[in-house]
């Protein structure tokens, strides 16, 4: 069995990572003198969530941390944004620097059918044909040539943390180094991109999403209709993690509910477009109900709710039974960082921005408080046509630093 226990040596060019049961890296703060050790639960800047070898956890800005250990963050955090744990699957060939599988349904709430890459020296431990569990860190794509010769390209991932952190580190700043040793894994240079959600509050292009989904991007797209727009950043929020970006087409907004209006209990809908590459790129809606009128540790921006989102649903609307906006999804329990830490999965345990603190963010933007007063919206669409007509996907290529 593959387990966090084993230590295991990727073979990837000049790097070899080795990691201790916990996966716990050793951080620096900003003047080098001090250290500790942790895994990283979440990075939503400035804020810094580490789960400490204790098991307690630690949130600070991240201007105490070094460069290095910011770098990381920026990351990892995109990394656990596509890592799965404990997932099941089937060994179909081990190679010399890692292994082809098959995801398995058993106990597998992620089950796609997909099929993988894990990087690593298995040659002594593992066999072809059979199943195996582990935790697995998304480390870019593989391609290869399938038996009948046709190319392939697949996800590829790593068995820890730190590992997937390294090929990627690679992937962006690629090195000739010792490129013609023996057994070296052909990693090619990709770009790190991202997607998300964003929502219309206005019919001349303005739409919002989450300040992490933009965040150091190169170049923002938004789908609007079946064409990809560029879209430009007008204004962000990083305490708050909202955004607002621009995009020169015409957009159907949806309406702004007063955030006095929700209670406990109360229904709620969401809209997104969650691991388009896998789930397709129509927007999915998924349903619940305020389950706390506070977030993490008693956070007030936030309202936690039950209803199920993943990757790719940032930035999406929390909507009402009206179909007006009370909330902006910003965040979710990290499934992989929360079963090393605690050795359970989360149970449906997300989180959304309150619309209050959407408001000032709009207000600064000169003329665009303006325009959203004088918006009409229609009051005879389903929650489902609403979405349809006023969420767009959004994909950014991401500056690796």
């Amino acid at each position: 069995m593959i387990t966090a226990a084993k230590r295991w040596i990727l073979v990837t060019l000049f790097l070899t990572v080795v990691v201790n049961s916990l996966n716990a890296r050793e951080w620096k703060s900003a003047d080098g003198t001090k250290t500790f050790h942790g895994q990283l639960i979440s990075y939503s800047p400035p804020d810094v969530t580490v789960s400490l070898k204790d098991g307690t956890r630690m949130k600070f800005n991240e201007r105490l941390l070094s460069k290095q250990d910011k770098r990381y963050c920026y990351l990892a955090n995109r990394v656990l944004s596509n890592s799965y744990p404990n997932i099941p699957f089937k060994v179909l060939q081990v190679l010399d620097y890692g292994m082809l599988v098959n995801e398995q349904p058993a106990q597998n709430p992620y089950y796609t059918n997909e099929f993988m890459m894990i990087w690593g020296d298995f040659k002594n431990d593992i066999a072809d044909n059979e199943t195996y569990n582990g935790d697995i860190y998304w480390a870019g794509s593989y391609t290869y040539k399938d038996g009948k010769g046709y190319e392939r390209t697949i996800r590829s991932f790593a068995p820890t943390l730190d590992e997937a952190v390294a090929i990627w580190e690679y992937r962006l700043s690629p090195s000739d180094e010792n490129s013609g040793k023996r057994r070296t894994p052909k990693l090619t240079k990709e770009s790190l991109s991202s997607s998300g959600t964003a929502f219309a509050v206005t019919s001349n292009g303005h739409v919002v999403t989450n300040a992490h989904v933009v965040d150091g991007a190169q170049k923002i797209s938004v789908r609007v209709g079946d064409v990809f727009v560029a879209a430009k950043l007008v204004a962000i929020d990083h305490q708050n993690d909202l955004a607002v970006l621009k995009v020169d087409a015409a957009t159907i907004p949806i309406k702004i509910g007063a955030g006095d209006s929700v209670k406990l209990g109360d229904d709620i809908a969401v809209g997104g477009f969650p691991n388009p590459e896998i789930q397709g790129t129509s927007i999915k809606l998924t349903r619940g109900v305020i389950s706390g009128m506070k977030g993490m540790q008693d956070d007030i921006r936030h309202y936690q709710i039950d209803a199920a989102i993943q990757p790719g649903n940032s930035g999406g609307p929390l909507l009402s039974m009206s179909q007006s906006v009370v909330g902006v999804v910003n965040a979710r329990l990290n499934d992989t960082s929360v079963a090393l830490a605690t050795g359970s999965l989360p149970q449906n345990v997300n989180y959304a921005i309150k619309v209050d603190y959407l408001m000032p963010l709009l207000r600064s933007v000169e003329g665009l408080t303006e325009q959203v007063a004088k918006e009409t919206y229609a009051s005879d669409l389903s929650i489902g046509q609403c979405l349809e007509r006023s969420a767009y996907l959004v994909v950014c290529k991401l500056e690796s630093e």
